[in-house]
């Protein structure tokens, strides 16, 4: 638009909407029954001033005349745009079409159903630190941690509210002012950019690297103890693999060396491995080569620790169990009050728990269902979806073979043979596709591979297809529609 359509700023300003007048606009008078008036009138502010700003420096978008009409429309389309965007960022439904199983951003395991009930029970009053027998204090979720024992064939468990928590914990109390040592392979950095020395250096413990990158030998501990050494560290490179020329002590052998000198050893097995999984090979016809944590108590690590929300296919809580007197130690530790799991943690944690001491997890967790899905199965979901989606317009959908993940920091390397749904646009290129399909309710997350959109159905159960075909064909309906135009 010619500057012949501009006025000088100082007029622009006096043109700017009142907040009254922006709240009664057509497009925004609807919107306070849903966030409430103060919430749309702390965003008809934002808009305003920030389009004061604009005018000031300057920078208001070419296209926009500064006179009243088009001020008040573009504050009104800068709180519609705030408003999306605080939608789009609050915790909602989604599919997870990303053939990623524990999808880090996606929450990592769904929970079982008899999880979801649990902690429904627990939303009102319960026992959370209550014998009901005798009426007395019990310790938090004693249950909870009996069963947990019980389950990785441990002498004692505790609970806290990550898995980070867990090594901040166990080095406080174990190691705070003394030497832990650790091979240099495993100094590993987690999601989220944090990195195992700065996790050391917080939990004021010491941290005293050994060996090489590639290769460790028992001999490299050996040398490094000393009256300062309190514990030896084992840590599962979760993330990342190392092959080739390469070399480290097993468990058993550091569990032997810290044991004749008195010291803790702590064994982060990360992902909370209970099974072999030796009849799930992945494409390649490997078998999943991961720590495991009942091989771990029963080697005699003093403490293992491991994620709830992993493998082990429960809500997110750091679990650690062991030796009743390293255990005890911890659970004496005065962060232990600052890192405690509430009652709705303990409430899915015990549920998730008996499903695997009853044997029932392959069927019951959402994970195991996922992992163990036949290909077939898989392939029969994604021919349902691309026959419901018939000719949908300028959309062409088909049916593809492609490999799914574990994700989520376990099985590195490891993947599983899936059908996927691809996706193309005449209207849309991939990545606009992939955008207006996270704008759906419920939002699909998917893939863009090979010049199309792919959704992976491994993970997309029978009840959510319906949904995924019907938004699929609304995207497809508007784009035909906007081609038409």
């Amino acid at each position: 638009m010619d500057d012949s359509n501009k006025v000088p700023v100082t007029d622009a300003l006096r043109c700017l909407p009142a907040v009254h007048e922006l709240l009664a606009h057509p497009r925004l008078v609807g919107l306070a029954a849903d966030l409430g008036l103060n919430s749309l009138t702390r965003l008809a502010r934002q808009a305003i001033g920030g389009t004061r700003q604009a005018v000031l420096e300057k920078t208001l978008p070419a296209e926009i005349s500064t006179n009243r009409l088009e001020l008040l429309e573009h504050c009104a389309d800068c709180v519609l745009r705030d408003v999306a965007s605080q939608e789009s960022s609050a915790l909602q439904p989604v599919i997870n079409g990303t053939g990623v199983l524990l999808h880090t951003n996606l929450g990592r395991a769904p929970l079982a159903e008899a999880a979801t009930e649990a902690i429904n029970r627990a939303a009102g009053y319960v026992n959370v630190e209550l014998n009901v027998g005798s009426g007395r204090r019990a310790p938090r979720g004693q249950e909870t941690l009996r069963m947990l024992a019980e389950l990785t064939g441990a002498e004692s468990a505790l609970v806290v509210n990550n898995c980070a928590a867990a090594t901040v914990l166990a080095l406080s109390a174990i190691s705070a002012d003394r030497e832990t040592v650790i091979s240099r392979s495993q100094l590993v950095e987690i999601g989220g950019g944090f990195r195992l020395p700065e996790v050391f250096q917080s939990a004021g413990a010491i941290l005293r690297e050994v060996g090489t990158t590639n290769r460790t030998y028992v001999r490299d501990f050996e040398s490094a103890l000393n009256e300062r050494t309190a514990a030896v560290m084992r840590v599962h490179r979760s993330n990342f693999e190392i092959s080739g020329f390469c070399s480290e002590p097993t468990l058993a052998e550091l569990v032997d060396l810290t044991s004749a000198r008195g010291l803790t050893m702590i064994d982060d097995v990360g992902s909370g491995c209970l099974y072999d999984f030796k009849d799930l090979p992945d494409e390649a016809g490997r078998s999943v080569a991961e720590p495991n944590v009942l091989s771990s108590v029963r080697t005699g690590a003093d403490l293992v620790l491991f994620s709830g929300d992993k493998l082990f296919g429960g809500p997110q809580a750091g679990i650690i169990v062991g030796k009743v007197n390293a255990v005890a130690k911890l659970a004496r530790h005065p962060l232990m009050r600052a890192l405690r799991p509430d009652k709705l943690t303990l409430a899915g944690l015990e549920a998730t728990t008996q499903l695997h001491l009853s044997g029932e997890h392959r069927q019951s967790i959402p994970l195991y269902r996922q992992l163990y899905r036949e290909k077939c199965e898989i392939e029969s979901a994604c021919r349902r979806v691309v026959s419901a989606l018939g000719s949908a317009g300028t959309m062409n959908a088909a049916v593809v073979e492609t490999m799914a993940s574990v994700g989520g920091g376990t099985l590195p390397g490891f993947v599983l043979p899936s059908f996927a749904v691809s996706l193309t646009s005449k209207q849309m290129t991939e990545s606009q596709l992939a955008e207006r399909l996270r704008q759906c309710k419920p939002a699909i997350l998917c893939r863009v591979e090979s010049q199309a959109v792919l959704v992976d159905l491994r993970c997309v159960g029978k009840q959510q297809e319906e949904s995924l075909t019907r938004e699929i064909l609304k995207v497809a309906r508007e784009a035909e529609d906007k081609g038409h135009a």
